[in-house]
């Protein structure tokens, strides 16, 4: 028995010793260059989708890249997404039916970075020390995602303003900062 193309088989229908019938299928195959990606992805981010979108992978331990090529326009009424096909760049990682998780970028934001060791706390409240005129002030900020090692600053703080990396515990608001510190 000869398969007509490459690939790998994700289904027997006969074990050995079986008898075999006209028309009936013995094993299923599948292209092994042929994958597709199948995702749901929520009716209220469908229309920042489009073809050949550039879409990450995340598979158990490993990240490869991809793009949409098919958008089902039809939405779920029970689960309000819409189903997304997405084609691989390297298929060489993938097995069938292998569970991943997606990540795209529906749009680019500036944001203000600042090193996650600046960040602090004094009682209830997170903050950080500002640099004034060689004093250190204590500014209460809301604080949004961390990124690696730094945490987005989403109010509380201006960009361009010196801030103290790694207080001291016993740092206090309006204390005046010498070389060392």
């Amino acid at each position: 028995m000869k398969a007509p193309f490459d690939g790998v088989v994700t289904k027997r229908f006969l074990s050995n010793g079986n008898l075999a019938v006209p028309s009936q299928p013995i094993l299923e195959l599948m292209k092994s260059n042929d994958y597709l990606i199948s995702a749901s992805i929520p009716n209220s981010i469908f229309d920042k989708i489009t073809l050949n979108k550039h879409i990450e992978i995340n598979l158990a331990n490993k990240k490869i890249y991809g793009e949409v090529k098919y958008i089902d326009p039809k939405e779920n009424p029970v689960t309000h997404s819409h189903r997304i096909k997405i084609k691989p760049q390297s298929t060489s990682d993938l097995y069938p039916g292998e569970f991943c998780t997606i990540k795209f970028q529906l749009k680019k934001r500036n944001c203000l970075l600042i090193p996650l060791q600046a960040k602090t706390q004094r009682g209830s409240i997170e903050g950080v020390f500002v640099v004034e005129h060689n004093r250190a002030y204590f500014r209460m900020v809301r604080f949004g995602k961390i990124h690696s090692k730094k945490i987005e600053v989403l109010s509380g703080l201006e960009s361009g303003q010196t801030i103290v990396i790694n207080p001291p515990y016993t740092l206090k608001n309006n204390s005046i900062l010498s070389k060392k510190q």
